[in-house]
């Protein structure tokens, strides 16, 4: 699995796309999926500029900024035309104190379905080094 994050500033926080890959199945047989794609585009902003939301959570004053990192959602599919398409999300943990801060961990879920082939569903984390 990979995750790349390009975060951009307080006001417009970047985005992350990745891939999902290694599947195996606990009898030994071939996987029916090699790898998903997690894309950077979301059916909040289908320009895929953007990816990363802020969180809902504010300060304790209505004027102040969201907490920095916020949560992701994007679709997911097949590599080259596969058939597979489904749906990710995660949530960045570990928040600095101020808004340049990175965070420095991240959760999520992915999944996707084909009409011959059934379905995948599963989960990740990972934190900074």
């Amino acid at each position: 699995m990979a995750l790349v994050v390009e975060f951009d500033d307080a006001t417009a926080f970047g985005k992350i796309s990745g891939r999902v890959n290694g599947f195996a199945l606990e009898g030994g047989g071939a996987p029916p999926v090699v790898a998903l794609e997690l894309a950077s585009a979301s059916y909040r902003d289908s320009s895929g500029v953007a990816n990363i939301f802020a969180t809902y959570a504010k300060g304790v004053e209505n004027d102040e900024p969201a907490i920095p990192g916020g949560w992701v959602e994007g679709n997911t599919s097949g590599v080259a035309g596969s058939g597979w398409a489904g749906v990710w999300g995660g949530q960045f943990f570990g928040n600095g104190d101020s808004a340049a801060a990175h965070p420095s961990g991240f959760t999520g879920t992915f999944g996707a379905v084909h009409a011959s082939r059934g379905s995948v569903a599963g989960s990740f984390g990972t934190h900074k080094r």
